[in-house]
């Protein structure tokens, strides 16, 4: 799989949401994707711009994790290195553009 930038991410959430609401008809959900809509505005942003606002947030949360993750699995390998670590082997999600 492929590295994604923080726009295309969004509009592949975005995408994964649309799925779930043909799915479901759940109203909250379409809320959110009333809100979330980056065909709005001729700036290709969302129609609320507090929810760009908030994915960007979003992302440095998730990647402060990954690194915080990383750091220990790295430190968990040098203490024991025939240990199995399940999160290096349950996590095959790519890092995002944004935590090189």
């Amino acid at each position: 799989m492929e590295n994604l930038d923080t726009k295309l991410a969004y509009k592949a959430m975005f995408r994964f949401l649309e799925k779930y609401h043909a799915l479901t008809n759940a109203d909250d959900i379409g809320a959110l994707l009333g809100s979330m809509s980056m065909d709005v505005f001729r700036d290709a942003m969302p129609a609320d711009p507090a929810m760009w606002t908030d994915w960007l947030e979003a992302i440095r949360e998730v990647s402060a994790e990954q690194l915080r993750q990383s750091g220990q699995q790295a430190e968990g390998r040098s203490r024991d290195a025939g240990a199995v670590n399940e999160d290096v082997i349950l996590r095959a999600d790519p890092p995002l553009a944004s935590d090189r």
